[in-house]
C-alpha cells in the first residue's frame, strides 16, 4: 500500500517464513524463531528498497509475532 500510495514501480512482494524450534530440553518457547525472508520485486532504487525494508518491523502481523501474543482455545 505505501509504495502504490508512492507511485513507487512495486511488482510483487514475496515473503516466506519458516518455524525453527529451541533445543529439545527448553522450556516454553526458549530458544524457538521464526525465520523470515522478504524479496521486493521492482525496479526500486536504494533508497527506495531500503524505506520498505524498513516498514516491515512496523506491520501488524509483524508486530503480533514479536510481542509473543498468548494463543487460547476459543
Amino acid at each position: 500500500m505505501y509504495a502504490q500510495r508512492k507511485g513507487w514501480p512495486l511488482k510483487d512482494v514475496i515473503v516466506k517464513v519458516r518455524y525453527e524450534p529451541g533445543p529439545s530440553g527448553l522450556s516454553g518457547s526458549e530458544g524457538h524463531r521464526i525465520v523470515q525472508s522478504v524479496a521486493l520485486i521492482g525496479d526500486l532504487t536504494s533508497e527506495q528498497r531500503s524505506r520498505l525494508e524498513s516498514l516491515i518491523e512496523r506491520c501488524p502481523t509483524h508486530k503480533t509475532l514479536s510481542s509473543g501474543v498468548p494463543i487460547v482455545a476459543a
